[in-house]
């Protein structure tokens, strides 16, 4: 599921590749692995062929970092004209003692900040990953000159935070309009009858912001509704919902165990799926009636629009980043909004749903809606700001 730095790590060297600019990459191999086909389309270029020396040295401590503890770690390379570079911190968790070469190396340098997760779910018992992670994002404020959000809200909820950081700086994620894989036909996205059988789709992580817990409590009332319909959960660690272990994390150990509670009601009405591959989420697609996101906090929330360039409906909570994209892309007419971690109100939005027969959505206005901020727009606001460096 596309979301998260490592995506929009892919998608700004992509992007940078095609505005003929050198991109070097040095990615963790699980981002390898899960993007291989999007860095087959991108010429790498090694840092040991820069002729600045101070970058050897660096390859040399990250590749150390990586391969021990930092799994999230990503350095990024925008060689211009052959004659000077910048760096990009796609992940704040780049940051520790080991890493303070890196921090005073007489070159620009930007972080990129996705959210503020640790502000918003304090309950949720931090991992050791998550603790760090936190340490590292206040650090990279403090230490690198320059920090990219990837939203309005993100920027905001920074400054709020760290009123004296001065530069500062957002540049929205964005989705493509059209590729091999993802093109609906403009004729209209298939609206699926209740006859072919009723199909709501979270794509998502099971992370404790995701809010699986508010989604099980509203199709559990849809379900005793007499509404006939699956719910289908796509994402790592969903599997994990159904299976009689306890979770890690507090909240989604809480909607595992309310999974448990009613297996009467939910026996294969939930179907939990896991993680998987791209060509298995756009069929997921294609089968659905509807896409939902209850989530409770989100950074940006790139899915929202994936959704609708598939040519699909979305529910979902009224969070800042959400109605951001719909302001973004003025795609309100494909979105309904209902009250965060409300209940009552995320059930009369799936009921209205179910219930009343929806229009084929125009996927040739979806496109040009789309057109209006690509990651193209988003890989040179990038540039815009590095230049200003």
């Amino acid at each position: 599921m596309p979301g998260g730095v490592d995506y929009v790590l892919v998608k700004l060297a992509q992007n940078m590749a095609l505005e003929n600019i050198a991109v070097g990459i040095i990615v963790p191999r699980y981002v390898q692995n899960k993007y291989i086909e999007e860095f087959k389309k991108i010429s790498l270029i090694q840092v040991e062929s820069l002729p600045n020396k101070q970058f050897k040295f660096c390859r040399r401590l990250l590749n150390g970092l990586i391969n021990r503890v930092y799994r999230h770690l990503f350095l990024v390379q925008v060689i211009r004209n052959g004659n000077y570079t910048h760096l990009i911190f796609p992940h704040a968790g780049c940051f520790d003692q080991k890493m303070n070469a890196l921090i005073h190396l007489n070159i620009p340098k930007a972080v990129i900040i996705h959210d503020l997760y640790g502000l918003h779910m304090q309950q949720e018992p931090l991992t050791k990953v998550s603790e760090i992670r936190d340490i590292f994002i206040e650090k990279a404020i403090k230490n690198v000159e320059s920090a990219i959000a990837v939203s309005k809200f993100s920027f905001n909820e920074v400054r709020k935070k760290y009123p004296r950081k001065k530069r500062l700086y957002y540049a929205q994620n964005a989705i493509d309009v059209c590729s091999d894989d993802t093109c609906v036909d403009e004729d209209g996205a298939n609206e699926k009858t209740l006859e072919d059988g009723y199909i709501i789709y979270y794509p998502s992580s099971s992370k404790g912001n995701k809010n699986h817990l508010l989604l099980f409590q509203a199709f559990k009332k849809l379900l005793e509704d007499g509404c006939k319909c699956q719910l289908i959960l796509t994402g790592k660690n969903t599997e994990k919902f159904i299976k009689d272990q306890e979770m890690e994390n507090s909240y989604s150990e809480l909607a595992r165990q309310f999974y448990w509670s009613h297996l009467d009601v939910f026996k294969d009405t939930i179907i939990a799926r896991g993680y998987l591959s791209r060509k298995d989420i756009e069929q997921q697609y294609v089968n659905c009636n509807l896409v939902v996101y209850p989530s409770l906090y989100e950074g940006f929330g790139l899915p929202v629009i994936e959704s609708i360039q598939k040519g699909k409906r979305v529910i979902c909570s009224d969070v800042a980043p959400f109605r951001e994209i719909a302001e973004l892309y003025q795609i309100h007419e494909y979105i309904t909004f209902f009250t965060n971690n409300d209940v009552e109100s995320f059930y009369a939005a799936l009921k209205n749903h179910y219930n009343e027969k929806r229009e084929l959505i125009d996927m040739k206005l979806v496109k040009s809606k789309l057109e209006k901020w690509t990651w193209r727009s988003t890989t040179l606001k990038y540039l815009q700001i590095l230049d200003s460096l």
